[in-house]
């Protein structure tokens, strides 16, 4: 059988350290006790106590042929593609919840009607309050595509903004120009099981 991704990823944190995830013990990660690992492809963050404090931000780099996932501080839940990053805080203390993803996630985002969480991919920006969603946004290709499956998001681009529902699907050119329209939602998400799904493409 042909794997599609194995459980590994590197973990930069904001002083600095990386650490390699699939070497690195179970446990905590970090000193300030927010960052743990729980199993050999999950990552939880543990909200520290008090408002207020400074976001520190770590990156989440999958190289290719890997995957991995991470609860974030709210709960909200992200699965990384191969060749992929994210770039996350260690805790949510603004006004919105941000995130900055390279290459492709699977997003499960916990409901906040007070604090919208934002997806900076690529060129757009996603904007949500609760849903599941995939982005997909890998240096050189040609597009960028968000896929919605349950909820509401707004993607934005420019000056341009749009509303998705589910089962649709936006995507964004190199120069600019957004498409939208119904695709296979299943299609879109096979990787999150392990599995390629080939459908009217070439033998290359």
């Amino acid at each position: 059988d042909v794997v599609a991704a194995t459980p590994q990823a590197t973990l930069t944190l904001s002083d600095g350290k990386v650490i390699r995830l699939d070497t690195a013990r179970t446990g905590k990660l970090n000193e300030a006790n927010t960052i743990w690992k729980t199993d050999s492809d999950n990552l939880v963050l543990r909200q520290e106590a008090g408002a207020g404090q400074p976001e520190a931000f770590n990156t989440l780099v999958t190289p290719i042929g890997t995957r991995y996932q991470v609860t974030l501080a709210d709960g909200s839940r992200v699965w990384l593609n191969a060749g992929s990053s994210l770039r996350f805080p260690s805790t949510f203390s603004g006004a919105s919840r941000q995130v900055i993803l390279s290459g492709e996630g699977y997003f499960e985002i916990a409901k906040s009607k007070t604090k919208p969480f934002l997806v900076e991919s690529g060129n757009g920006m996603i904007r949500v309050l609760g849903t599941r969603f995939n982005s997909r946004n890998y240096p050189g290709e040609s597009e960028s595509k968000t896929t919605l499956l349950e909820g509401q998001i707004s993607f934005r681009a420019g000056q341009d903004s749009l509303l998705l529902r589910p089962g649709e699907q936006v995507s964004l050119t190199e120069n600019g120009k957004i498409s939208v329209g119904p695709v296979n939602t299943d299609q879109a998400v096979a990787w999150r099981k392990n599995l390629f799904w080939f459908q009217s493409e070439s033998f290359e």
